[in-house]
């Protein structure tokens, strides 16, 4: 370290991992999405044939494993496995968790990022303190926040006028006035 910081290369190098899995993770979604983006956005990259569903899984997957490379090789087993549980479960969360438990199974992923950006400079410190955790809970408590400010956003309305949500946040569709409520919650919170 140079008075305290990490060096430089490391620096770079926990900026790119970060970047490799977080584009990772948005390729699959897309990936995953793509179907119902035929409707909802069918100028994105995989409806609208610019790119082939299979080119989309091998660059996730190209860029799944340069993350977790530069991880391994620049930081430390901690950090590789919370990163490694992260990719997992961010892509679980595009094929199956929004879909059928919800928009908010995604803030214990979210958390993940800062707790594995803890683990790559203090390892040694991850169990035996508890302030990689409060950077855990407020990467939670902000993408829950975030999540529910724009879940009002996916709301539309029947041929009656009535709401129609068709995602869940957690194993319910909240009306918008109580998903107001979570965002206020959870913005005093955060």
């Amino acid at each position: 370290s140079l008075g305290g910081y990490p060096r430089w290369e490391l620096i770079l190098a926990g900026f790119f991992t970060a970047a490799l899995a977080a584009a990772g993770v948005n390729i699959f979604n897309r990936y995953a999405d793509a179907d119902r983006d035929k409707v909802i956005w069918p100028w994105r990259a995989i409806p609208s044939g610019r790119v082939k569903a299979y080119q989309a899984l091998i660059l996730t997957a190209l860029f799944y494993l340069a993350s977790l490379a530069l991880c391994w090789v620049f930081f430390n087993p901690v950090s590789f496995y919370i990163l490694l549980a992260a990719i997992i479960l961010g892509s679980l969360y595009s094929s199956h968790f929004r879909e059928k438990v919800g928009y908010l199974s995604l803030p214990p992923i979210e958390g993940l990022i800062f707790l594995c950006g803890w683990a790559c400079f203090s390892p040694e410190t991850v169990f035996t303190t508890v302030l990689p955790w409060y950077l855990y809970l407020l990467g939670f408590v902000w993408q829950t926040a975030h999540i529910m400010a724009h879940y009002v956003l996916h709301i539309r309305l029947d041929s009656a006028g009535r709401p129609v949500i068709q995602t869940p946040a957690l194993f319910s569709r909240p009306s918008p006035e109580t998903a107001s409520r979570i965002v206020m919650g959870f913005a005093v919170l955060l």
